[in-house]
């Protein structure tokens, strides 16, 4: 029996200290994950105030919450509602829902101003608001990034890949301005507004008319005199030609506004010049019902050969820069100018 009780009291003394072994094992692997989780804890805390001072607030200006924000389609629903071009719309909606949700604001609220001013059956400038998307600034995202393995070398703690997609921040999409004035919408021409291009216009041309006829007066009589003389060559005899001719023109054009309301002639003379200033000067007229004798296509005034066109620019007939024909050659040939 003194063999046997031995071998059991030493058999006992064996689990008694495999038990206190798991139990240290136990403590040892509680004490561990504790800390590991204290760890983990100021670890996502550090990274949670990264993510706020890098830009992942949910305020914006001086207290001013942000709207709630919708699903990127929400947005773009919106959008195609509104008849924005859907290149535009794809440009924008790549950045992000926040700032889709920016674009929907500011159209709507220019939509709204011109629907105003308008009317509520007036087409939407979508031009406008098309060009605005497309030609808006984006901006990548500045400032320091975060180094997640420099993070858990530094807070001594190796995170699994579910716990790196949960605490790292998500990346910041790319700011979408729009340039300022891009929505500044121009109220319409009124119908009194088209009269008085009408009436101003004519003012205009003729006006530019009696200057030419001016010109051309005096080039006359020099050329007369010359002709007496005996002093014509070749290129002053077509010169004579073209500024007769040319005078008639003029002349023809200019009592034709006098004798009634036909300005179709002077318009054709003078009108183009006449309606690139207004454009340039008054926007509002870009796509009003402007009388077509002033957007009719220019045609450029015709010259016997280059030696004529710069007699007459050396009178000021023909004003550089300026396209003209050239019969001789039947070229077009561009007078650029000092």
């Amino acid at each position: 029996m003194g063999v046997w009780e031995g071998i059991f009291k030493g058999s006992e003394a064996a689990d008694a200290k495999k038990e206190r072994d798991r139990g240290f094992a136990l403590k040892t692997k509680m004490f561990d994950e504790k800390r590991r989780m204290g760890r983990l804890d100021s670890l996502s805390k550090y990274v949670s105030t990264y993510q706020n001072e890098s830009g992942g607030s949910s305020f914006t200006g001086k207290g001013k919450k942000v709207a709630s924000l919708q699903g990127a389609d929400h947005y773009i629903n919106i959008l195609s509602d509104m008849g924005i071009d859907q290149d535009a719309i794809a440009r924008v909606a790549g950045t992000g829902a926040r700032n889709l949700q920016s674009v929907v604001t500011e159209l709507s609220g220019a939509a709204e101003t011109f629907l105003k001013n308008n009317g509520r059956d007036a087409p939407l400038p979508l031009d406008i608001f098309n060009t605005a998307i497309s030609g808006a600034i984006l901006t990548q995202p500045s400032g320091p990034t975060i180094d997640m393995d420099k993070v858990q070398k530094a807070f001594g703690i190796e995170l699994s890949q579910s716990e790196l997609l949960m605490i790292k921040p998500a990346e910041r999409a790319p700011s979408f301005t729009m340039k300022p004035g891009a929505l500044t919408i121009t109220p319409v021409a009124s119908l009194e507004d088209l009269g008085r291009i009408d009436k101003q216009g004519i003012q205009y041309s003729v006006s530019l008319g009696n200057s030419e006829l001016a010109k051309l007066t005096k080039r006359s009589a020099q050329l007369v005199t010359l002709s007496e003389q005996g002093a014509l060559d070749d290129v002053t005899t077509a010169e004579q030609a073209w500024v007769t001719q040319r005078m008639t023109e003029v002349q023809g054009a200019i009592s034709s506004v006098k004798d009634g309301d036909n300005f179709l002639p002077i318009a054709s003379l003078y009108g183009t010049e006449f309606i690139q200033n207004v454009m340039s000067s008054y926007p509002s007229f870009k796509n009003a019902p402007i009388n077509p004798a002033w957007k009719a296509e220019a045609v450029p005034m015709t010259v016997p050969n280059r030696a004529v066109a710069q007699r007459l620019i050396d009178i000021g007939v023909i004003k550089p820069p300026a396209t003209i024909f050239n019969q001789e050659s039947q070229k077009l040939i561009r007078i650029e100018g000092n």
